[in-house]
């Protein structure tokens, strides 16, 4: 989701589209010398591919299944990714500098006022005195909803060689119980995975983003989906043409 410095930018002025968040950057850029209105790690697919979802596109098509087809070079791909190279225009820097460590240590150390992350964050933030808040993802030019974005989720597996099946299964349902659950959320801020209350200021935001977020394609192809578009959308940022670099990225993934 969006994460922004309530210290730096106010609610009302959280944008809505990635155009109203260039125009606020700009005039916060130049009366802020030191700071940086937007950071996010331009190099990481798990971010990068929320520009490739206007108009109802997903990777490897509707049901995440299509092995011919990544969905990444077609046109609506294309103009989000436009989309993205436009955000270097108030964020000058290279590529090779706006890693997640990077971007992480900028708005926790109160020198960015919005970030793209996770979850994961939210201890880290707090504990490091941020006054926060969360808000969906802007939207895409001609679309009034959030970006789509990737839902990550975890499992946790008994291995059919296991020689303690059943422990390995109590321990489980161990794991999924109210009071792990919540003990979870407390240590890392991470959503619960059964129906457990639990208070957080920042759950709305979250929860807002993920009416639009939808499951990772589970196929063999998504093991060359993360350093395909993370080249492409580095290269991108650094001012390479959109569709030629997608139709690497294209032709990488599916072995062409």
């Amino acid at each position: 989701a969006l994460f922004y410095n309530k210290d730096l930018i106010s609610e009302s002025d959280v944008p809505k589209t990635w155009d109203d968040l260039i125009a606020w950057v700009k005039k916060f850029n130049s009366s802020n010398p030191g700071k940086n209105g937007f950071v996010m790690d331009v190099g990481n697919a798990y971010y990068t591919i929320l520009f490739t979802t206007g108009n109802g596109n997903r990777l490897f098509g509707a049901s995440g299944t299509d092995t011919t087809n990544t969905c990444l070079n077609n046109a609506d791909a294309i103009a989000g990714m436009k989309e993205f190279q436009k955000l270097r225009t108030v964020l000058n820097v290279p590529a090779a500098d706006l890693g997640t460590s990077i971007c992480d240590a900028a708005f926790q150390s109160g020198n960015a006022a919005m970030h793209i992350t996770g979850l994961w964050n939210v201890v880290n933030f707090e504990n490091a005195g941020i006054n926060f808040g969360v808000a969906a993802i802007p939207s895409l030019p001609g679309e009034s909803k959030p970006a789509a974005s990737f839902s990550g989720t975890r499992a946790m597996f008994v291995s059919a060689y296991s020689d303690h099946p059943e422990e390995a299964a109590d321990f489980a349902k161990f794991l999924i119980s109210p009071e792990m659950q919540k003990l979870r959320f407390d240590l890392t801020g991470a959503m619960p995975s059964i129906n457990v209350e639990v208070s957080s200021k920042y759950m709305p935001g979250f929860l807002a983003q993920l009416d639009y977020a939808f499951p990772m394609p589970s196929i063999p192809e998504m093991g060359q989906f993360w350093e395909a578009m993370g080249n492409a959308s580095k290269n991108i940022w650094d001012g390479a043409d959109a569709q030629k670099e997608m139709d690497a990225c294209n032709a990488a993934i599916l072995g062409k």
